[in-house]
């Protein structure tokens, strides 16, 4: 680094290049400022001031970089946000319904409502077809006693109608006994 001259002093500008008048002057180690001999040493006052504007100085480069780190981070969650709001608008676009899903919903609702009212048609009809075969059922057991006793009163006939026929055969058996009987005994008193 070279060294300048501090502001509101003037500097002498050579035409020749520039040779130390005194040699007597060391040269400074590096990372120091060099000394003149010309100027006085500051005082403690001024080493204060300057020391207090270097603190100024640092921590305005510690605000700024801390700043630059949270406008950075606020840079990456606000292209974050936009990335998640891009895909959360394709998907919706790519999930939303069209008219003409619209529509065949439409359809199958009508469907549905047409089947419910042919469903109740139907209900309708299967009550009164159990109706009538609870009907059907009475009549079938009236029917069913009836000829329970139409069989008992037919078994009683029929029993009657062997009786008659047995009590007939005896009439028959007994008339012929009594024509052979007759005949016989005409036969006898003929004979005689």
């Amino acid at each position: 680094m070279r060294w300048r001259p501090r502001l509101g002093r003037r500097a002498s500008l050579p035409s020749a290049p520039m040779q130390p008048t005194n040699t007597s002057t060391p040269t400074p180690p590096p990372g120091q400022p060099p000394t003149d001999p010309n100027l006085a040493p500051a005082t403690g006052e001024h080493r204060g001031y300057a020391a207090g504007r270097q603190a100024d100085v640092a921590q305005l480069d510690r605000k700024l970089g801390t700043r630059s780190y949270a406008g950075a981070a606020g840079l990456i969650l606000a292209l974050a946000a936009g990335i998640v709001a891009i895909v959360l608008a394709i998907d919706a676009r790519d999930n939303s319904a069209t008219s003409a899903d619209f529509e065949e919903l439409t359809r199958q609702v009508a469907g549905v409502e047409e089947l419910a009212s042919e469903g109740q048609g139907i209900a309708d009809s299967l009550t009164a077809l159990t109706e009538r075969v609870d009907s059907l059922e009475s009549q079938l057991t009236t029917v069913t006693e009836a000829d329970t006793t139409l069989g008992d009163q037919l078994t009683v006939v029929e029993d009657d109608i062997e009786d008659l026929r047995r009590q007939l055969s005896d009439v028959e058996t007994a008339a012929a006994d009594a024509a052979e009987a007759a005949a016989a005994a005409e036969e006898s008193a003929a004979a005689e």
